[in-house]
């Protein structure tokens, strides 16, 4: 049940993409304080260039490094934390 504190959010991770032919190692984006479009928790990196929005284990890519194609990657694969 939940009691007033503000929205529940529960932690994934995600694989964010990495070189061609090569992948980072799984991350928790931690949250940005922002709001996705249409409501949510949008999450970043440790650099803030990675921003991703998670419903349910979709990650939908808000916005990536500049030298990144995000049209290649627009939804990622979230994975629920304990």
């Amino acid at each position: 049940m939940h009691h007033g504190r503000g929205p529940v959010h529960r932690p994934y991770a995600v694989t964010l993409p990495g070189p061609v032919g090569m992948h980072a190692r799984p991350r928790a984006p931690g949250p940005s304080g922002d709001v996705a479009p249409g409501g949510g928790h949008v999450g970043s990196d440790a650099t803030g260039h990675w921003r991703l929005h998670n419903d349910g284990e979709t990650a939908t890519v808000l916005s990536t490094p500049a030298e990144y194609d995000s049209d290649g990657h627009p939804l990622l694969h979230a994975v629920p934390m304990p």
